[in-house]
């Protein structure tokens, strides 16, 4: 149970960073924020790099941030209204 508890925790931290980003960069999926968009792919990755103990190994937390900047661009106005 607290592994789950652990997993629904930084869940939610992925989120909040997501919106937090998105609500500061309202225009972040334009082709001229591409580096913007290169940044919060970079701090999502950090942010799982970074805990402990580990979660996920160095190959799996860059192919995680990229999903989860996948899903960010789909589902922008729902995140929007977080």
């Amino acid at each position: 149970p607290s592994e789950l508890l652990r997993l629904k925790d930084v869940t939610v931290e992925l989120v909040d960073l997501l919106v937090d980003e998105l609500q500061s960069h309202r225009d972040i999926w334009s082709p001229r924020k591409r580096s913007a968009q290169e940044e919060l792919a970079g701090q999502l990755f950090d942010h799982l790099m970074h805990l402990r103990p580990p979660l996920v190994d160095t190959d799996t937390a860059g192919l995680l941030a990229d999903r989860l900047i996948d899903q960010a661009r789909a589902s922008h106005e729902r995140l929007m209204m977080v």
